[in-house]
This record gives structure tokens, sequence and C-alpha cells, in this order.
């Protein structure tokens, strides 16, 4: 016999030996003690031998744990992403060496003795301050978004030495403490608004030579950086344009593009030297690749491109043109006054009122209250018209055609001196025929005289 199946053979026998012994014990005892004994015994499971345990592994192997393929492959897709750095080498500008530099509140660092502090930032939004004492403190808010950002805090002049204290006798009024100056426009705020169809005509000369200013600093720092470099040409393009130095503009936004040429903020200024030296075409070409290069333009590029169309005489183009930009978040007063012009193009007086009616407030330059008048002179409410008119030429009083579209009005309705003055009042406006037809004009108002006669 096998020296395993031996083992089992006597431990089997001790069981049954163990068993009769419990037999003989509850015989001895009355039947429900007897009971009770064998209902506390414990039940033993039957005690397997090591060759059973053996063979019951064999016949019975254990499973593999299954692999947890989602894991590895959520695993593997975030090995595969592109790690997107977390912050940026930046660079601090100031006119005070020594100067604190706070960023959010918590202080990163002092101007060195180069006027310069280099860091770095994490990528966003975040409020920056340089302090010194004996000088006012300087803030602007950055967007941090790539490397190698130049800012410049400029802390200006001293504040002047404490006065002395006023002697107990006489009586001095304190000398008032200095305005603080005005918060430094940023870089990224003038261009933000810039492209930004409610804030672009906000912008004033001083913000653009603000960030001349800044852009030619950073340059000291890094003259080869492309990106300060198209934004110099932008601002000087810009400045130009504002002074109406159109030839100027022109060279500085292409030279813009010959240095940032993905730069859809220079298309799109030169897009606007395109439309007011009256080459519409050549607008729209720019201002298509002023949307396609940066999403942020699409806005306010899409009205320019309406606003070229109005020139090329296709005002229901306009219209469809028009409607894409407000759908893309566009309200500025300019894109109802686009919209306005090209439904006066097509006589529909209904559809321009309606456009021009919840503008009327924001009328700066006359070019609305023109607008509505006409409107109502083609749906026959003179009244309305005339009213109108008179508002145009208090808010332009240099207008020959506000002049002459007044006058009109009032000589087809007999009231011929008002008419004769207004008739003259244009021509007088414009000696050269440029805007109003001088011929028409002085016949009218030749017409008026006599009738007063």
């Amino acid at each position: 016999m096998h020296k395993g199946e031996l083992k089992l053979s006597r431990s089997r026998k001790s069981l049954r030996q163990l068993a009769f012994t419990g037999l003989l014990v509850c015989a001895c005892l009355s039947p429900a003690a007897a009971r009770s004994l064998l209902v506390d015994l414990p039940q033993q499971a039957p005690v397997k031998s090591k060759i059973e345990l053996e063979l019951e592994k064999k016949n019975n192997p254990t499973p593999n744990p299954p692999v947890n393929k989602g894991k590895s492959r959520r695993s593997s897709s975030s090995e595969d992403r592109v790690a997107v750095p977390r912050d940026y080498p930046v660079s601090f500008t100031s006119d005070v060496i020594g100067a604190d530099i706070f960023l959010d509140g918590t202080m990163i660092g002092k101007i060195g003795a180069d006027k310069k502090l280099l860091t770095r930032v994490k990528r966003g939004q975040h409020r920056v301050t340089a302090s010194s004492k004996g000088y006012n403190p300087t803030s602007m808010t950055i967007s941090v978004v790539s490397d190698r950002m130049v800012y410049t805090l400029d802390l200006g002049n001293p504040l002047p030495a404490a006065s002395a204290a006023p002697s107990p006798v006489a009586k001095v009024d304190p000398t008032p403490e200095p305005s603080p100056p005005a918060p430094v426009v940023s870089a990224d705020d003038v261009l933000g608004r810039f492209i930004d169809p409610r804030e672009t005509n906000t912008l004033t000369t001083d913000d653009w030579k603000s960030l001349i200013s800044q852009t030619e600093e950073g340059l000291k720092l890094e003259p080869s950086q492309g990106k300060l470099g198209a934004r110099l040409h932008v601002a000087r393009g810009q400045l130009a344009f504002l002074d109406h130095n159109y030839a100027e503009s022109l060279t500085e936004f292409n030279k813009a593009i010959v240095a940032l040429p993905q730069s859809g903020i220079a298309f799109y200024g030169l897009g606007n030297v395109y439309l007011a030296t009256k080459q519409p075409i050549q607008a729209m070409r720019t201002y298509q690749q002023a949307l396609e290069l940066t999403p942020e333009t699409n806005a306010i590029a899409l009205q320019g491109i309406g606003d070229a169309l109005v020139q090329l005489d296709k005002p229901k183009e306009a219209v469809a043109t028009y409607l894409r930009a407000r759908d893309r978040g566009n309200i500025s007063l300019e894109l109802n006054k686009g919209i306005a012009l090209s439904y006066i193009k097509q006589k529909q007086w209904q559809k321009a009122l309606a456009e021009l009616d919840p503008i009327e407030a924001g009328d700066s330059n006359g070019d609305i209250h023109l607008y509505l008048g006409e409107c109502y002179e083609n749906l026959k409410r003179p009244l309305s018209a005339h009213r109108a008119y008179l508002q145009a030429t208090k808010l332009a009083p240099n207008s020959p055609l506000v002049f002459l579209r007044l006058g009109t009005l009032l000589y087809e309705h007999n009231e011929f001196h008002e008419a004769k003055e207004a008739l003259e009042r244009a021509l007088a406006l414009d000696t050269t025929g440029d805007i109003i037809n001088r011929q028409l004009t002085r016949k009218m108002a030749d017409s008026a005289a006599s009738q007063l006669k």
C-alpha cells in the first residue's frame, strides 16, 4: 500500500473510533440529554489528505485574474497626450531698481540692477503690481499664454518729500496728496479691445502710444522677438490710421504681417485701410485672412466684409454677412448702422427703422438721424423726418448733405424761407461739389428765394 493511502486509512479509522465512543456515551444518557449533546457537537468537515488536495488542485485549476483592459487603454491614452506647460518664463521691467514685484498679492522678487526680473509664471490671467518706497505703486492685469513675454511696470517720478509739520500758532491747510498716476494699459488689453466690436472705437491715441512705448522697451531686451516687432508695427499702423495717414498705415500693417505672418490682427488692420481708401475687394480678401488666422476677429472681420459689400453695392449680401457677425456676438452700434444702410439701399424702409430705433440715442455724428430722416420721408411721415434732420444738423453742423436733405424737405412742403437758408448753407459747406450736386442745389435755392417775393 502506498504511504499516502496508509495515512488516509489510519485517519478514517480514528474517526470511526471517535464516532463509536460518542454513541456509547449517548446510550448511557437520557434521550433528551443525548439529543442535546449531539446538537451541540461541532460539525467538522472531513479531513482531506495531501494526495486528495493535490488531485483536486490538478482537476480544478485556479482561473487567472481578469485583465482590466479599460485601465490599460486609459493609461495608454494618457501617455499619448501632449504635455501642456503649466508655467512660462516671463520678464518684468521697471524704471526703479529694487522695486518689489507682486503676483496675485504674493511677492515674487525684486527688479535687479539691469532693471528687470526674470521668473516663471503659471499659465493664465494674473494681477501684477510693482511698488517701492517713495513711489506710487503700479498694477496691471496680464495674460500668460506663451513664453518670453515682457511686461513693463514703470513707477515714474518719486513722491515729493513730506512737508514740515505746521506751526501750532499758524493754521496751514495740509498739502493735498498727489493723485495716483493713471493705470498702465497692458498690450493684451489694447489688442483685445481693438478686435472687440463694442470696444474698438473707445481706444484713443494715448492707448496706442502707450502700447508703442511698452513694446519698444521689450524690444530692447529681446530685439529679435518677432511677436514684439509685429505688435510695434500694428500700433504704429493704427496710430497713423486714426490720423488719416493711410499710406503710412498701410506700410506699417504690411510690416507687421512680414514680422508675424500668422497675425490675424495685422490683417484686420490692413483691411480697415483698404476699406477707408475705397478698395472693397482687397478689403474683403484681407478680412477673410484675418478671421481664418485669428478666430477671435470673426465678429468684427465679418462686419468689415459687410461694409465692403455695401461699397460694392451688394446690399443683400451685406445684410447676410452682417447677420452672421451678429450671430457671433457683434452687437455694436456700427453693425446696426450697416444693416440699416443696406436695407435703405433696397428701399426696405420699415426694416431699416427697426435697426435704427434702438441706437438713436447713441448717435454722435448725425449719421443715424440722417438715415432716420430718409426712412420717415419715404414712409410719408414728414414731421418725423423734419425732427430727425434738425437733430442731424445739431450733431453734424458741418455736413453739407444733412442741410441739403433738410432744405429739400422744407422746399417740398412750401417752407421756402427755411428751405433757402438750409440750401445756402449746404452750398457754403461744399464749395467743390464733392458731396452734393451744386448745380441742382443752386437752382432749388434760387427757386425758394423767388417764392418769397
